[in-house]
């Protein structure tokens, strides 16, 4: 689930792109590219590995109708409407989709996990997509824990997105920003990670409040101009308003971005 970190050897990679060949010429809808074909062997590091799990994900694209989970679909209209998860317009600083959850709007006491976890996957279909495989093709998924509370810890819901992006989207997950997690939120994280390889945890980061979330040189460099982030977020809410305050301190203009209502994200610091 992790980056890309290990090198495939070209070894591996002819001999599993030659087994498959096999299998895509009796059936072209089993076909995956040659980049599916590395990240499996990255995250399952054999040719055998690999080439079970690449037959076992596209077996299980056609029973659970991959396909079918578009914008015509009803489950996936339903979940597009509460915005539970959007895929953002923009992209991260290295170039990856970034799929944005706003946990506060999930209720553990409300939802179908049958249909959410279909959303789930409506969302990583859509953001992988978008990606530029031959520059970057992995992921940036951002999770919004303002105003978590104990309603919004899904215990079964987190196992399945694991298993999606270990299973079927493997190498999928570039970063995955927690944002803003309340002291309650470290019982689940103890949880989470257990569920968790070193390698996926290594790209879990932390941003605890909103001026270390902008003022930050690693994060706003390396991962999200919040300006994006901001400007997405507007477009994907009809009754939303921001007002954008600058004043000045020291050397820089300190940009305060207020904005109410839908929004979950209640305000940005921004030096300018």
């Amino acid at each position: 689930m992790g980056e890309n970190s290990r090198v495939v050897s070209e070894a591996d990679f002819e001999e599993l792109k030659n087994r498959l060949k096999l299998i895509f010429d009796a059936d072209p809808e089993q076909y995956v590219n040659d980049f599916a074909i590395k990240r499996y062997l990255r995250a399952f590091k054999t040719v055998d590995l690999a080439f079970q799990h690449i037959l076992k994900t596209n077996k299980w694209r056609k029973e659970y109708g991959v396909k079918e989970l578009t914008t015509e679909n009803e489950i996936v209209q339903n979940h597009l409407s509460s915005k539970k998860a959007l895929v953002l317009k923009h992209r991260d600083m290295q170039g990856r989709p970034v799929i944005y959850i706003p946990a506060k709007l999930h209720n553990v006491n409300e939802r179908d996990i049958d249909e959410l976890t279909k959303f789930i996957v409506y969302c990583l279909e859509t953001a992988c997509q978008k990606t530029f495989e031959e520059v970057v093709d992995n992921l940036c998924i951002i999770f919004d824990l303002t105003d978590f509370g104990l309603h919004s810890w899904d215990h079964s819901l987190v196992k399945n997105l694991i298993w999606l992006l270990s299973r079927h989207y493997p190498e999928r997950l570039g970063v995955c920003l927690i944002y803003n997690s309340p002291g309650i939120f470290q019982g689940c994280w103890t949880v989470i990670k257990g569920w968790l390889d070193e390698n996926t945890v290594s790209k879990i980061i932390f941003v605890n409040s909103e001026e270390e979330l902008c003022k930050t040189q690693r994060i706003v460099t390396q991962y999200c101009d919040l300006t994006v982030i901001v400007s997405d977020l507007l477009e994907n809410s009809n009754n939303m308003h921001c007002i954008c305050v600058g004043q000045q301190k020291s050397s820089k203009r300190k940009f305060t971005l207020y904005y109410s209502r839908t929004s979950t994200l209640t305000s940005f610091h921004m030096y300018l």
